[in-house]
């Protein structure tokens, strides 16, 4: 059940970060009460919250501070996000054992038995599948670098999962979902791309007056968004994508 929590976590936490609302955040306390509950590895899912709102806080600091504010970081999108992702660690030990999961998690993560276990070995690549997740990783690091994404949260995201996934063999759904996520949110916003990039004259007359007559409804403390470089990426750029990609993968392993 914590490939199915984990992917719902990072579903609504890229939702968020690519829409910049803060309306799906507010699933992720009563997800992490159930999740603490039915299984010790909600550990990873906490591990990814706290990058996300480090990353959060880092962008909303140095925001605040280009345009000049006079107290930089404490905008409303913080301090309600903050708020949530303070509910989220409390759920983390509402259960009969309080924190004790917490121990029994590090404690089983770092056993001296693990080197008995075969699940806690790192791949061995004997196997196709261990090479197709290989190219999935490289496929997902490459669409960063294709994008020019300066999206932290998304590299430290993939990279700490593979390192994670490489080490032992159990955490392989770690990265895979990881994976998914990056290159969904890249063929998303290829699509977005191609969207703002089409001529408005194309549009039938009925999708504008609907467009004109229930506008988008905005989230009243909106998020910082990631940037990306939407200019057409050279052929040495793509060769230094790939480069880069299979560095990261070999020191990963």
């Amino acid at each position: 059940c914590s490939i199915l929590f984990f992917g719902v976590a990072l579903l609504l936490l890229f939702e968020s970060r690519r829409s910049g609302r803060l309306r799906p955040l507010f699933w992720l306390p009563p997800i992490f009460l159930l999740w603490v509950n039915l299984h010790i590895q909600f550990v990873y899912g906490v591990a990814v919250l706290l990058l996300f709102m480090l990353v959060l806080t880092f962008e909303s600091v140095t925001s605040a501070a280009k345009a000049g504010s006079e107290k930089p970081g404490l905008t409303a999108a913080l301090i309600t996000t903050l708020s949530i992702a303070a509910l989220s660690l409390v759920a983390t030990v509402i259960t009969p054992y309080f924190y004790h999961p917490y121990g029994v998690f590090f404690s089983t993560a770092f056993s001296p038995a693990n080197s008995y276990l075969p699940d806690f070995h790192a791949p061995r690549f004997h196997q196709p599948q261990d090479y197709l997740l290989l190219l999935l990783v490289m496929f997902a690091f490459f669409a960063l670098g294709l994008r020019r994404s300066r999206d932290p949260f998304q590299l430290a995201l993939l990279a700490g999962c593979a390192a994670l996934s490489f080490y032992a063999q159990r955490d392989l759904w770690l990265v895979t979902l990881a994976a998914v996520a990056v290159i969904g949110e890249a063929a998303a916003g290829i699509g977005e791309t191609l969207h703002s990039s089409t001529p408005s004259v194309i549009l039938s007359g009925g999708d504008t007056a609907r467009s004109a007559a229930a506008p988008e409804s905005k989230d009243p403390y909106p998020l910082p968004r990631p940037s990306h470089d939407s200019r057409t990426p050279t052929s040495r750029e793509i060769f230094l994508a790939a480069a880069l990609t299979v560095v990261v993968i070999a020191l990963a392993i």
